[in-house]
Formats: structure tokens, sequence, C-alpha cells
């Protein structure tokens, strides 16, 4: 099965380019992306331990008047 890109090949040329400066000038991609994700993984368990986040199994209150 194919897939057309979503971005144009413009987009993905000026992205590479960019990417490529970053890596040039030090940058580590893979870190960054890495470390985001741990950063929302953290922000994710602040939130459930918390109890501002409901759990997996946990229904919405049922406010209808019968």
């Amino acid at each position: 099965m194919d897939a057309w890109p979503r971005d144009t090949l413009d987009t993905i040329h000026l992205k590479f380019e960019e990417t490529k400066l970053r890596v040039g000038r030090g940058s580590d991609p893979v870190g960054r992306k890495q470390a985001a994700a741990k950063m929302m993984q953290i922000e994710q368990a602040q939130l459930e331990g918390s109890g501002n986040w409901p759990s997996a199994g946990a229904r919405a209150p049922n406010n209808s008047s019968r």
C-alpha cells in the first residue's frame, strides 16, 4: 500500500535542511525528542497523581434527570 506524504516536497526539503543545520551546530534532534517525550510522561504522571486526571476505567457521572 502506497501513501502520499502529508507535507509538500518543498516543506520536506526545508525541514531536512533545518535539521541538518541544527545537527551541524551540535544539536541532538533524537535527544530533544526523547526529552520532550519524557517530560510529557512526567506531566501525565503528575496529573494522574493529583487526582485531576480520570482513571482509565472511570466513567463520567450520569447527571440526567429522569
